[in-house]
């Protein structure tokens, strides 16, 4: 077999060309269909001593095609073992021209692959600015909107009596024989509709859309068929719904009044909103909401470490040229459109689909060259012991801020139970363990420095 090898224009995609001669492939076929043929068993001969000629008829020239392949994956695994730790992907079938393999008389194949591989990144020793890693400070506004977000979130609606309070109207819409409920707020509904209702609570009385409920044609039906889709489990509604949509002529008779009561800030329900760490030590509503200080600090943590590696990574990239298998990148977003699509792709859109996978790459090279020059690195213990942390952080009503050797055993336990349950992803750990290494010998290396940042300003 003879292997041609050659760099493309970008210098780091590849084409590697095998060609494979017949006396290569026929001689590797027959050596193993003499083996299968031992335990052919055919009428009309003894087992293990059918023809070569009849069993070359029985496999058929597949048996070629597979024998062929096979000697092209063996050589191609010597080619990627020796380009091992800069492959930019799985190698791309470019060209095959095998249409000629036959047991008789079978010309040459020729197979050429596409090989992507990535460049080696060399980093600075120091950077002009360090990066800014948030320090957020949570003020007091901001854990009052919290709070009433909260309180609203986890409201509830409580019938009334007297239209004068109520602030929803929960009327039915009458179809024929059916009835369809929906909700209007009192701005959408005239007073003098509304006194309709409540002198003929037993009887439909004639609306108006526009004119006695104020919702348009279009919004007022879009959401009666939001409202049959989501709860009309037995579709009965939906036949009704589609003979009468778009008229404005309605028939409607009151079903009950309602008023929103956002959930009341007691110290109980401020108990609820914290972890149970915190929520165990709380004493007063002024110290549940120095607990929700801290409580909110730590969520949004991880946030403003993925934010000062962003910062750096498109500080670094700015700072070099960083070179990449163009032709590879852009075969492969062929092939990826291809697939999903189905059918031909416009070259525009391969174009865009090459650039993000370039620049994905570009990031994985950077954070691959910058865990080099930090020298930081993991395992799946780190991962797990990391989990069992936060889960203890989240469940344990210890005041400690760290747990004892054998409660980390514990929640090592129940972390390995919640990945295998899919309740925690492996993956998003990992990254989490990594990001949180790499901001931490930044801050060491000088690289990176806190800053106060008051919470309105970081969460915009």
């Amino acid at each position: 077999m003879e292997k041609q090898e050659s760099v493309l224009p970008d210098g780091y995609s590849y084409e590697v060309k095998f060609v494979v001669p017949p006396e290569d492939y026929l001689g590797k076929a027959t050596e193993e269909l003499k083996r299968v043929r031992r335990k052919l068993s055919i009428p009309g001969f003894r087992p293990g001593h059918v023809p070569m000629h009849v069993a070359r008829r029985l496999v058929g020239e597949q048996f070629l095609y597979d024998i062929l392949w096979k000697i092209v994956e063996e050589e191609l695994k010597k080619t990627l073992e020796e380009k091992e730790g800069s492959l930019a992907g799985d190698p791309l079938i470019k060209e095959a021209k095998v249409g000629d393999i036959r047991w008789e008389k079978g010309g040459p194949a020729e197979i050429t692959f596409l090989i992507g591989t990535k460049p080696e990144i060399q980093l600075p020793d120091s950077i002009d600015e360090p990066v800014t890693l948030p320090d957020v400070e949570i003020s007091d506004d901001y854990i009052e909107d919290y709070l009433n977000r909260y309180a609203y979130e986890h409201g509830t609606y409580e019938d009334v009596d007297n239209p004068e309070d109520a602030q929803y109207f929960i009327l039915f819409l009458h179809l024929g024989d059916k009835q369809v409920p929906f909700v209007v707020e009192r701005n959408q509904i005239t007073e003098d509709l509304i006194q309709k209702l409540i002198g003929n609570s037993d009887e439909p009385v004639e609306a108006k859309l526009g004119e006695d409920i104020l919702i348009d044609t279009d919004q007022f039906w879009q959401n009666v068929i939001e409202y049959v889709n989501q709860y009309d489990q037995t579709n009965e509604l939906r036949g009704a719904v589609a003979n009468h949509q778009g008229e404005t002529d309605l028939n409607v008779s009151l079903s009950k009044m309602q008023v929103f009561k956002p959930l009341e800030l007691n110290l109980e329900n401020l108990k609820k909103v914290l972890i149970p760490r915190y929520a165990e030590r709380v004493k007063d509503e002024k110290e549940a909401k120095e607990f929700l200080k801290e409580q909110l600090k730590r969520d949004l943590l991880h946030v403003a470490y993925r934010r000062v590696l962003t910062e750096l990574l498109d500080k670094l990239r700015r700072n070099q040229d960083i070179p990449v298998p163009e032709e590879y990148l852009k075969a492969l977003a062929r092939r990826k459109l291809m697939e999903s699509n189905q059918k031909e792709v416009a070259e525009e859109e391969i174009e865009l689909e090459a650039d993000r996978l370039k620049d994905r790459l570009i990031t994985d090279l950077l954070i691959g060259a910058l865990l080099k020059k930090l020298d930081v690195t993991i395992n799946a213990q780190d991962v797990i012991e990391e989990l069992a942390r936060y889960l203890y952080y989240r469940m344990s009503s210890s005041e400690q801020e760290e747990p004892s050797e054998e409660e980390l055993d514990k929640y090592k336990e129940l972390a390995l139970r919640t990945i295998e349950m899919g309740l925690e992803r492996e993956d998003l750990w990992y990254e989490r363990v990594l990001l949180d290494r790499i901001v931490k010998a930044l801050l060491e290396k000088g690289w990176a420095q806190k800053k106060s940042v008051p919470v309105e300003e970081f969460v915009k």
